[in-house]
């Protein structure tokens, strides 16, 4: 399975896990869909096209 297709499985999962301190245990389908469709690594600089699609922070724009 590749990124883009796990981070909205591992969204989903960690929406399911922390939902006793969230109060809800999915986001909103329209969110979802955003997520599965944003092609985020158009979105970062050319090296870290390949970590575009993990659940978690890059850092961009600090050096």
């Amino acid at each position: 399975m590749d990124g883009k297709t796990r981070m909205p499985r591992d969204i989903e999962n960690e929406a399911e896990a922390t939902r006793a301190w969230t109060v809800k245990d999915r986001l909103d389908p329209r969110v979802m869909a955003a997520i599965a469709e944003v092609p985020r690594d158009q979105f970062v600089p050319g090296e870290f096209a390949a970590c575009a699609y993990r659940n978690g922070p890059l850092a961009i724009g600090y050096r």
